[in-house]
Formats: structure tokens, C-alpha cells, sequence
């Protein structure tokens, strides 16, 4: 055997090995041509020693050679780019193989770049003139060439404070904002969506808005607005009317339906998880809270309840607490069968809500705190249920009905309860909340022939709140080192001892005066309504100049002090005689840029405007009556000017706003009746976003509403009241993104003077008055968002977020907070015309005659059924209600018009959305058309199995052009799609087997993923949530099923997630495609979720 070596054209190639006879190789050869080459031919025999040759003149083999000599299948290279060539030693020399080298081994031409892959190497042209030019996930760079993304389009990260978001290309993150109080308050999330954190809107970014501790929207002025639309266009309509009838005073159905009279202010926050997510905030639909009570007795027996403000049990109760029985939602109405004086509480006091432990603790849900009928503190759960009591009878300078608020004033631990001149301090002990200490002020309540009503603002500027009871200022003086409670000091049998005259005031139980006005009491509010110079009103040549002062309504005067120090500036008398006044709403009531004062006393309600009167803008002085002519006759007549450029172009006393002139003093009185208790309260708010308030009043006869600027009256309704301390509020209480009035009603009294005469139809006033609580609201929806808490009667919005927590210090009212200006006492913030934006942005139908693997067709099972599938977007500034209604339509012919799909009953096939829908959020919807059973047989008509396409249209317009809901874009609600009527289609379905936690927070889930449907499908993502993702339930995690999902496959998962939250109770939901990306048959089995709430380490207490 020899191995042959050629040396041809100077490369030395092994050909192969192979055994012949030399001689044969000689005599073939004979005549072959002598030429330079040789042959070295290494003989390879045992007779031969190792690496000897026998050289010798070969030229005559080349030819033979030649012939032996087979074509390198490696030469050129057979391979893809970036793969090189290997023979096989196979014997016959026509055997390779490709071997991918990588791109450390491999360089790719200049305006290239390397990637690797299964197949090979290669090398990728990377030259462009824009992103549209490159691969996904790339982008062009300034240089031309597509580099690789750097992060994902839109997604936001944190960098300290500032939140900076990712190019729609992907090439860099830019800044984006930055988060008011630092990197604290920046979050990331899984999802790429980081924000700031916040307790409500005062904490974000000016035009942000705070939805459940994140700051949400865009940092830009919002562009989804509406023109006010007149309020005449949206007078109110009644939306719940709980309680009995002029004729028959019982709460009929409800418990303890004797107890039905109701005078006081009602309250609105939310008491229950209607999402599911273990919490209760502003991401459920708020309750109303209120006291009953039976026949007069109205300083007694009062009876605790809540009622459903919205959702599907609208208007149905919640609970109602009777001492120590209770009723809750679902326990039988008949076996509930208290007493009438069972109940505790002091029937036409105040109550007030919020979350009493401080944020963050492991005790979330609010409390209710009520006053006792024999003076001290009752306080209840979220349930209603009694928790603590205590001070019962010690409490006898308080007055007759007065009324709690919640604030923080030390800043630290759970929150104190301050009524009158007295404030209670709280703990917890086991988890067990307990009524610890009292302290009390010697100066005056609150009082204003009733009450007391105190306010709590921090007016001196010390970053300690202060107590405002009437003329006397009151501070909660600082507890000495180690001391929890009273007792702990010496003087109380404890060990510890004071060391100066402020902590003997805390071990003693004493309010610390920080300033007082004489013997001055009275109802109090707190806001900047002065300029610098005291001796001048304010206006443009003494604007406000940031402090605070103090506002009361005693005997009749309006008085306004130096919150510094006390002194008088401004002091006036609108009452006659032995009057008294409500307690003062503050806000801007003619748009004119400065607040005023609104009051209600004994014989009309007045805006008391402070600017100064002049000849062209002078004094409203007569009571003018609603019988002449909406009170024009006797009104003054005002003339500020007409248009102008500067306030020199407008009479003395006007200045110009606006292009037009109007006057600084622009006060008004109205006259009403209220000569029993003279203290009746009232309520701003600016209805349809026009810069004017509207006040809300309700007196002995009637509940009006008044234009702020003009004092016309806008809307009037008989409704009878005793007339204590109480007022109308207002709040989103049906979380549909409109405000809506709330008050209590009561037929008791017999006050009313009018009450036996007839309206215009001949209706006698009494036959109208009903008792118990009403809820008024626009039924066009065109009135603007207000917050979804109202709770307490000293309202000022910056003392309670929106999802009930009090900050642990409270932001001044009266001042700019990150572009917010309120400056309002008992009104709510103004929102100026922000809007919804309704919008279809995916429309799904697709047909399968297995109906992806059942037979779902119609009567004959001979025509598949349509799944229609619609995914709807609020792009707009405010969220929406519930029940938004989606039609569909269809056409069955080319060029023919859209007609409604029916039902196998003939009605219109229509979706509503089961819940609310918040701004900047989405939610998907869905259901079957079956063309069989429609009872116009359109199939049968047009010869199709499924129509040529369908329709979906959001919020459909009525007779005023808009819809239920009023939108910034009413042009963009419907969506047209061809229906897919392709077999191919998939069906992911989800089961929950089961889940289990045993180290908290790591929840595992038992899950079992379906498809369905007929086509494979690849990286199907789930979402894992606390609470309902269709109600804004939270994304805690999510998983990713990388292999691919067969047609008809089952298959088990056990998903360990360690996200699960700390002390939370909640209701887990997991979704298959959350982002609803994969064209299904059925998108409403893609959600499972557990029946009862998931809990993550007990606690003790509540």
C-alpha cells in the first residue's frame, strides 16, 4: 500500500490512500509526456524502514495521475457564510461536513456586522437611512448603520428622581420627568412602566393625577377637554333615593326600617374590596355613610349605616350597626330586629372617616368614628361593626352635635381625633385598636349656637399642626422622652418626669393655647383670602400673599383673623337680630381670581364678596326671593366695562380678565328660610368647569342650587329638614368619572312653612318630602370628575387622600402644590373640562366550523358562530362608569349599510362593560353571534355564512349627539373589521387547580393551560393579579411558556411566584394573554381566579 502525495501547481494536496501494482501504474504510463513534476512515492510495506523514499524520474505518471486525482468537494467552499468545510474520511473523498464557527472566529466585511445562527455564521449588511430600514428590535444610528436596541420602545426606568423613558425606536432612554420628593419616590415595575409614588394628585407632577400610589398620565397639559356645557343643559336628575315616603315614613326592605329620619351630613369613602385586590381604596366604588334615626329623636339613638353608592348594587345596604348588633350585606333582613333606642350614637352630630393607622401599616382598611349620644368616641370598622369606645360621658364641653375630624399632629403613628376643643389619641395593643388619651383645650369650641366644629391646619408656619376652635388656637403639646400614654407620667402613678411646662401639659391632658381672640367662638375654615397689606381688601393692588387666615361665622358676623397672632382683619354682620350662620364655605365663587365666603343664615344664604364696592360694582344689599323673577327685581345693577386689554379700559372697582371687564364685587343674597337652628351648612362646586362655583343648599323647605357669580337660582326641589348642622356634599359616588350631590332628608320636623301649600301641578310641598338620604347626578354625565371621598364636615381636600390614608403631614390647602392650587374649604377641587376619550382599538371576529374543537353551530349545527371580541381604550383625562354600552352591526351585502345583530330573542346584540374604566387603561369584552338564531335570518338573505363585515360602536350616540358619556372626541368610537373565517384558529383556556403559600410572599399556583384550539401557539405569557385586572387589579408577576403549545394540548404548570404582597388578603386572578395579542375563538375564558381571598401572614386585630 503506498500513499501518494502530488505535488501540482505548487500545492501539496493528499489525495487519498490506495493500494496498486506499480507496474501496472508503469505500463499505462508508458506513454505519457516527462514533465517537471515528481512523485514522491513513500513506501509504506514492512521491507522499507520509515521514512525512507526511492525517488525517481515520475513525469510519465501525470497524466495517470491526473486520472486519479478526484474534484475537492470543500473547493469553493459549499457552506453558507461563516461555516467551514470538512472532508469526511469516508473513503470515496466526496464526503464533507459544515462546522459553524463563530463570530470570534469569523470577520465580516466593513459595513457588516456578525450574527450567529443555527445554520451559520453570516454576515449582515448594516447600512440605513432610517429605523424602518433595519430588523426588529434594531435602530439606525446617526452613522447609518442598525445597531440593536437599547431598550424596549416606551418603557419607562427609574434613574434616582428622575423617571427617563426609551426612544419609539429603541435607540436611547431620554428624560422623561422627575419625581417631586426624589429617587424615594421613584418605582420601578416588571413592566417598564416606573413612576412616582404618591398618596394623591398634590404629590405628582403638575398634570399627573395619583390612581392607587402612582402617579399616572402625561406631564403635559392635557389635550382631551370640552367647552362647559350651560348647567341648564344638565339640570339634576334623582339617581338613589333611600329611605321611606311622606306617607309612609319607613325604610321599607331595609333593616330597622324605622329609623329612617336623617339630619346630618353624610359622608362618601370606600368601605369594601370590590376588586378583589385585598385593599380598599379609590380603585373600588365608594359607600355613603350615614346616621338614622327613629320618630324626633334627634339627639339619640342614632343608627349607624352604609350604603352601595354605586356598581350593581346601587343604592342596596352595606351594613347598619345598632349598638352592639349588626347587619351586613347579606344576612337576613328579618331576623335583624333591634330596638330604635338600641343605637348609641348622638343621631345629628358628625362622623368622619379615614384610615386611622398611618400608611403603609399592616392595618389598610378605614374607620369610621362616631360621637357618642352621651358625649366621647365610638369607633367602627370597615364593616360597621363597633372596635373601641371610650370617654363615654367625660366629654361635656363639646356641644350639643359636634363634629370629628382626623388628622395626624404629631406626624408620626396613627392619626388623632380632634372634636371641638377636645383631641383623643389612639394606639393599638395586640393589634386591638384602644382609645387612649384625652386631651382638652380651655379656651373656646367651635361653637356656634351648635356644634362644635374645629378645623386643623398648620397656620403658624412651625410644621406642627394647630387646632382652630372658634377664637382660640390650641397645639398638641410634645409627650416627655419614653412616655406612650398619660399614665407613664409621674403624676399619673407612672415613673416618667416631665422637663418643662410643655410636657407637664401632655402628662396633665392639656391643649397648649398658641393664641387666642377674647371669648370668640364660632365655625371655622382656614384659607388665604388676604393680601399683605391689611388695611386694604384684596385684589389686584393687594394680591394674596400665601398665608393663611382665619375665617369664622359666629353670631351672625362674618370675622376673618391673622392666623399669626389673632387680630382682626376684616369684620362684618350679615345676620339680623339673634342669628347665627353655617359654617363657611371658601372658594372662588365668580371666577374673578380671589375666593370669597358663602354662609347660610336664619333668612337667606350670602356670598360675601370682600372686594371693595364702588359706584360701578356696588352692594347687593336686599334679600331678593325666587318668586320675583328668580330674585332679579331689587338686585343691583353692576356695569365693569365691556372688552379690554388692560384693567385701565374697565370702570373703577372692575379690572380685566379674560378680554372682559368684570367687578371685583360681585356679592350676592338670596333669601331662604331656616328659623329653627340658624347654623345650616352649605357646599361649593363647579359643576360644568366654567370657572364659577355653584353652592348647594338645602333649608327647611327646599334643596336649591345657586349660580356663584350671578346668585340666580339654578335648580330647586321641595325637601324638608330639621335644619341642624349638616349640609349637602358632593363626590364621585358611582365612580363614573362625574360628580354627583349627596344629602340627607328627613319629614320629622314640620319646619317648613310652605309645607302645606301646592307647586305648580297642584302637588302639596309635604306629599314630596321623603326621609332618609338622596343622590342627585347629570343623566347626560356632562357634569364634571370630582374625588371619591368626602369625609368630614371640616372638608379641605389636602387632609385625607382620595383612598382614605391621612398624610403624616398634610399639605397647606391654601397654597400651589406642583401647579394645584385649591384654597377651598368644604368644596371639592375644581376640574376644568377634562373628558373621557372612548376608543375601539382592536375589533375581533372569526368564525371556525369546529368552533375550535366544538360544535357550537346554530339550531343545525350547518353555520358556525361568530366570537366577536372588542378591546376598548380610554385615552382621555378622566375614567368612565360602568355598563358603557357597545353595539355591534353587520353587513351581509357589498356596498349595503350596517344592521344591528340580534339575539335568538330579536333584541339588539349589545356588550356593557361589567366596570369602571379608568383613564389611560383598557379592557377587553366579547361574545358569540349566532347567524341561525337571528330572527331576521340575514344569512339566509345575503347566502353567507357570516356577514362581510361587522361594527362595533362605543357609547353609541342618543338625541344629543354624545353618548351616555360626554367625550373630548366623539368621531372615533366605532371600528370595522372582516370577520376571519378561517379554521386556524387557536383557544387558550386556564383552570386554577389549586395554590398554596407556605413561606410568605412565595405563592404557588397549580395551573392547567389549554389549547383548544386548532393551530400551535408560541410564548404565551400569563399575568398573575391581585384583584380583578378588568377593575384595575395590581400585576404582581408574570410567566412565560417558552415551548410551543399544541393544538389541543393540556398541559400542567406550577408557577412559583415570590411577589406575593406582605399582610395582604386578596384575590388572586391569572390571565392567559394579558395583552391580548393572539387572535383566539373565546377571549372570555382566558381569566381564572381564586373564590375566596389568598392571605399572606395573619395578623392580629381586625
Amino acid at each position: 500500500m503506498y500513499i501518494i502525495y502530488l505535488n501540482v501547481s505548487e500545492k501539496r494536496i493528499k489525495i487519498f490512500q490506495y493500494t496498486f501494482i506499480i507496474s501496472f501504474a508503469l505500463l499505462t504510463c508508458l506513454a505519457c509526456e516527462p514533465s517537471a513534476s515528481t512523485t514522491n512515492i513513500q513506501k509504506a510495506d514492512s521491507g522499507t524502514a520509515p521514512g525512507a523514499l526511492e525517488e525517481f524520474d515520475a513525469s510519465y505518471l501525470d497524466a495517470f495521475m491526473d486520472m486519479l486525482i478526484i474534484d475537492d468537494p470543500c473547493d469553493p467552499n459549499p457552506c453558507t457564510a461563516g461555516a467551514s468545510c470538512e472532508l469526511l474520511d469516508s473513503g470515496d473523498g466526496n464526503q464533507y461536513q459544515c462546522i459553524s464557527v463563530s463570530c470570534a472566529e469569523y470577520q465580516c466585511p466593513s459595513g457588516s456586522r456578525c450574527e450567529e445562527s443555527d445554520e451559520g455564521t453570516i454576515c449582515v449588511m448594516i447600512g440605513c437611512q432610517g429605523t424602518e430600514d433595519c430588523g426588529n428590535d434594531e435602530f439606525c444610528d446617526a452613522q447609518g448603520q442598525c445597531q440593536n436596541d437599547i431598550c424596549q420602545a416606551n418603557e419607562r426606568q427609574c434613574q434616582g428622581a428622575q423617571i427617563v423613558i426609551c426612544n419609539p425606536d429603541g435607540s436611547e432612554l431620554i428624560p422623561w420627568l422627575s419625581c417631586p420628593f426624589g429617587a424615594t419616590q421613584c418605582l420601578n415595575t416588571p413592566q417598564g412602566e416606573a413612576s412616582c409614588a404618591c398618596l394623591d394628585d398634590w404629590e405628582c407632577p403638575e398634570h399627573m393625577r395619583c390612581e392607587r400610589g402612582r402617579c399616572l398620565g402625561r406631564p403635559e397639559a392635557p389635550t382631551c377637554l370640552l367647552e362647559p356645557a350651560a348647567f341648564s343643559a344638565s339640570l339634576p336628575t334623582l339617581e338613589i333615593a333611600w329611605g321611606g315616603t311622606a306617607e309612609v315614613p319607613l325604610a321599607a326592605g331595609h333593616p330597622l326600617p324605622d329609623s329612617s329620619q336623617a339630619v346630618m351630613t353624610p359622608l362618601v369613602a370606600n368601605l369594601d374590596d370590590d376588586n378583589g385586590d385585598g385593599l380598599i381604596d379609590e380603585g373600588d366604588i365608594p359607600e355613603i355613610i350615614f346616621m338614622t334615626f327613629c320618630n324626633r329623636e334627634f339627639t339619640s339613638n342614632g343608627a349607624l349605616r352604609a350604603i352601595h353608592g354605586g356598581g350593581v348594587n346601587k343604592g342596596q345596604d352595606l351594613f347598619v350597626s345598632v349598638g352592639d348588633q349588626h347587619w351586613y350585606e347579606g344576612d337576613a333582613i328579618n331576623s335583624f330586629t333591634p330596638n330604635c333606642n338600641d343605637a348609641i350614637l348622638d343621631s345629628t352630630a358628625g362622623i368622619a372617616v379615614a384610615n386611622l393607622d398611618s400608611m403603609g401599616s399592616m392595618y389598610p382598611e378605614p374607620e369610621i368614628v362616631g360621637v357618642h349620644e352621651s358625649d366621647g368616641l365610638v369607633i367602627f370598622n370597615h364593616r360597621g361593626e363597633v372596635i373601641a369606645q371610650g370617654f363615654i360621658g367625660q366629654s361635656n364641653r363639646v356641644g350639643g352635635n359636634p363634629t370629628p375630624s382626623i388628622a395626624q399632629l404629631d406626624g408620626k403613628g396613627m392619626a388623632e381625633v380632634i372634636l371641638s376643643q377636645m383631641v383623643y389619641t389612639l394606639a393599638r395593643v395586640n393589634g386591638e385598636l384602644i382609645i387612649q388619651d384625652a386631651f382638652q383645650g380651655n379656651g373656646s369650641s367651635g361653637i356656634n349656637g351648635q356644634g362644635g366644629v374645629s378645623c386643623v391646619a398648620d397656620i403658624t408656619g412651625d410644621s406642627r399642626p394647630e387646632i382652630i376652635a372658634g377664637g382660640t388656637v390650641y397645639r398638641l403639646p410634645r409627650a416627655p422622652q419614653g412616655a406612650l400614654q398619660t399614665s407613664d407620667c409621674v403624676e399619673n402613678g407612672g415613673s416618667i418626669i416631665p422637663s418643662n411646662m410643655e410636657e407637664s401639659a401632655w402628662c396633665d391632658g392639656e391643649l397648649i393655647i398658641v393664641w387666642q381672640q377674647g371669648n370668640l367662638d364660632g365655625f371655622c375654615a382656614i384659607a388665604d383670602l388676604w393680601g399683605a397689606d391689611e388695611n386694604q381688601a384684596p385684589g389686584p393692588n393687594n394680591p394674596l400673599d400665601g398665608q393663611a387666615e382665619v375665617i369664622l361665622i359666629s353670631n351672625g358676623q362674618l370675622i376673618i383673623l391673622n392666623s399669626q397672632n389673632g387680630t382682626i382683619i376684616h369684620q362684618a354682620t350679615y345676620g339680623v337680630g339673634n342669628d347665627r350662620g353655617g359654617a363657611p364655605n371658601i372658594g372662588d365663587f365668580d371666577g374673578d381670581g380671589y375666593p370669597e365666603v358663602g354662609s347660610a343664615f336664619s333668612a337667606g344664604y350670602v356670598m360675601m364678596d370682600l372686594q371693595t364696592v364702588s359706584e360701578a360694582c356696588p352692594a347687593w344689599e336686599a334679600l331678593t326671593v325666587d318668586e320675583e323673577g328668580n330674585g332679579v327685581l331689587n338686585r343691583p345693577e353692576r356695569s365693569a366695562g365691556g372688552l379690554c386689554t388692560a384693567d385701565h379700559d374697565c370702570a373703577e372697582g372692575a379690572w380685566c380678565m379674560s378680554g372682559n371687564c368684570i367687578c371685583g364685587h360681585q356679592g350676592w343674597r338670596r333669601q331662604t328660610e331656616d328659623n329653627s337652628s340658624k347654623v345650616t351648612g352649605s357646599t361649593l362646586f363647579d359643576f360644568n368647569g366654567d370657572g364659577t362655583m355653584e353652592v348647594i343648599y338645602n333649608d327647611e323647605c327646599f334643596f336649591r342650587i345657586y349660580d356663584g357669580s350671578t346668585g340666580m337660582t339654578l335648580f330647586k326641589q321641595p325637601s324638608e329638614s330639621r335644619t341642624r348642622i349638616e349640609y349637602p356634599i358632593v363626590a364621585d359616588v358611582d365612580a363614573d368619572g362625574n360628580a354627583e350631590i349627596i344629602f340627607s332628608t328627613s319629614t320629622e320636623s314640620g319646619f317648613c312653612s310652605v309645607r302645606n301649600q301646592s307647586n305648580s301641578l297642584g302637588q302639596s310641598y309635604s306629599t314630596l318630602y321623603n326621609p332618609g338620604l338622596e343622590v342627585w347626578g347629570d343623566p347626560q354625565d356632562r357634569w364634571v370628575s370630582a374625588r371619591k371621598i368626602w369625609n368630614q364636615h371640616a372638608y379641605h381636600i389636602t387632609h385625607v387622600s382620595e383612598s382614605g390614608v391621612i398624610p403624616l403631614v398634610e399639605p397647606k390647602s391654601w397654597l400651589s402644590t406642583f401647579g394645584r392650587s385649591y384654597n377651598t374649604y368644604r368644596a371639592q377641587p375644581p376640574s376644568y373640562g377634562l373628558a373621557p376619550d372612548l376608543r375601539i382599538t382592536n375589533l375581533r371576529a372569526s368564525a371556525s366550523r369546529n368552533s375550535c374543537g366544538q360544535d357550537e353551530g346554530g339550531a343545525s349545527g350547518s353555520i358556525p358562530p361568530l366570537n366577536l371580541s372588542v378591546k376598548i381604550n380610554n385615552n382621555g383625562e378622566v375614567q368612565v362608569g360602568s355598563a358603557i354600552q357597545v353595539s355591534l352591526l353587520a353587513q351581509w351585502r357589498e356596498n349595503g349599510g350596517f344592521i344591528p345583530l340580534l339575539t335568538p330573542d330579536g333584541e339588539e346584540l349589545i356588550l356593557r362593560t361589567s366596570t369602571p374604566l379608568l383613564a389611560g387603561l383598557s379592557l377587553t369584552i366579547s361574545t358569540v353571534y349566532q347567524a341561525e338564531l337571528d330572527p331576521t335570518a340575514p344569512h339566509i338573505s345575503s347566502g353567507l355564512e357570516a356577514p362581510l363585515a361587522v361594527k362595533a360602536i362605543i357609547d353609541p350616540p342618543l338625541d344629543n349627539n354624545f353618548g351616555r358619556e360626554r367625550e373630548c372626541d366623539e368621531t372615533n368610537n366605532e371600528m370595522i373589521a372582516r370577520p376571519n373565517l378561517s379554521a386556524q384558529i387557536p383557544d387558550l383556556s386556564l383552570r386554577l387547580n389549586g395554590f398554596n403559600i407556605d413561606i410568605c410572599p412565595d405563592l404557588t399556583l397549580d395551573l392547567t393551560i389549554e389549547n383548544l384550539g386548532e393551530v400551535n401557539v408560541l410564548n404565551v405569557e400569563l399575568g398573575l393579579y391581585l384583584g380583578d385586572p378588568r377593575q384595575g387589579g395590581t400585576r404582581i408577576d408574570s410567566y412565560r411558556i417558552e415551548e410551543e403549545l399544541l393544538a389541543g394540548e393540556s398541559r400542567q404548570i406550577e408557577w412559583l411566584s415570590n411577589q406575593f404582597p406582605e399582610y395582604r388578603s386578596a384575590q388572586i386572578f391569572v390571565i392567559v394573554d394579558p395583552a391580548n395579542l393572539i387572535i383566539e375563538c373565546d377571549d372570555e375564558n382566558n381569566l381564572v381566579n381564586s373564590d375566596e381571598p389568598v392571605s399572606c401572614q395573619e395578623r392580629d386585630g381586625k
